[in-house]
Formats: structure tokens, C-alpha cells, sequence
């Protein structure tokens, strides 16, 4: 929740505040740390490659909403696809790490999916992604939409960066 909070701080004040985004560039160390691209992905990758389908709860399903809001915010501004095919690059993959490439893309398909049926059910949680980050729920679906387009020609759907023989999807 913490690094949904920052990334949300650093969009309001660099687009909504302008007159701060000297402030958030040059004085906030923090804020500044976490706006360059190569940080947000090695985030992204740390926060899709910690949670599946399967071990989904009510206690990390913010690790994907987090995701949501690095990538709404990204095709905000019409880098979305340099988002995702930074996040299938495999160099971001820690040591440790069992996921990276067409496995982690995979994974995120599968959770997105889910996600999809999960909160278009839910009107309560719905209403308190919306009032937490100050982002219409319309918004959320429509880019989890374009992320999970069946069509493979599209850059911003995630199966654009699966190759059709490790996705049993299609």
C-alpha cells in the first residue's frame, strides 16, 4: 500500500500539481527514486512474480491493484506496450526469483483475468479502489480490458509478449 501511495503521489503532483513537479524531481528523493522507468519495472516485476492465482487472498490482492496503478498511469501517457515489454525482459528477475519472461507474462494474464471476475462483482470493493486512488473504476476496467485483449496484434494486451506456444489461452 505504501508504493501505491508514492506512485499515486508522484502522478497528482507531476500532472494534477504541476507547479510541484520541480519539488518531486529534484527535492524529493524519494519520489525522485521511485519516477525513474527502470525502478518502476524492477517493482512491477517484484510485484507480479509474488503472487498467483492460487495464492491470491484479500491480504496481497493490492500487490496487483499496485500493478494497476503503475500501468494505468502508463498508458495515461501512451507507455504502456514500453511498460510491458520492459516487464517481460528477464534481466528484472532477481536470482532468487523462480518467474521472468513468458512465465511471469502468463502469470499476470492469469491474475488480471481474475481480477476481471472478481471486482465486476463486487460493487463495495470497487467503490474502495475508486476512492482510495482517485481513479474512476471505469478507468480501472478499461485498462485491465486492454490488457487482457484476446488479440495478439495489440501492443497493450499481454498476450501481445506471449508467444503463442507457452499461452493455452489461445
Amino acid at each position: 500500500m505504501f508504493l501505491r501511495s508514492l506512485i499515486l503521489s508522484l502522478e497528482h503532483f507531476t500532472t494534477i500539481q504541476p507547479e510541484f513537479a520541480d519539488y518531486v524531481t529534484k527535492e524529493c528523493h524519494l519520489l525522485k527514486y521511485l519516477d525513474e522507468f527502470g525502478r518502476q519495472v524492477d517493482y512491477l516485476h517484484r510485484l507480479v512474480n509474488i503472487i498467483n492465482v492460487q495464492t491470491l487472498t484479500q491480504e496481497n490482492v493490492s500487490c496487483l491493484n499496485t500493478t494497476l496503478v503503475f500501468l494505468m498511469f502508463a498508458n495515461r501517457r501512451g507507455e504502456l506496450p514500453k511498460y510491458l515489454s520492459a516487464l517481460r525482459e528477464e534481466k528484472y528477475c532477481r536470482p532468487h526469483e523462480k518467474k521472468g519472461g513468458d512465465v511471469l507474462m502468463k502469470n499476470f494474464r492469469d491474475l488480471l483475468l481474475f481480477w476481471q471476475e472478481h471486482y465486476l462483482h463486487k460493487d463495495k470493493d470497487c467503490s474502495a479502489l475508486e476512492k482510495s486512488s482517485r481513479i474512476s473504476f471505469d478507468y480501472w476496467k478499461k485498462t485491465v480490458t486492454l490488457l487482457v485483449d484476446d488479440d495478439r496484434n495489440q501492443h497493450t494486451s499481454v498476450l501481445h509478449y506471449i508467444p503463442p506456444d507457452k499461452c493455452r489461452d489461445n
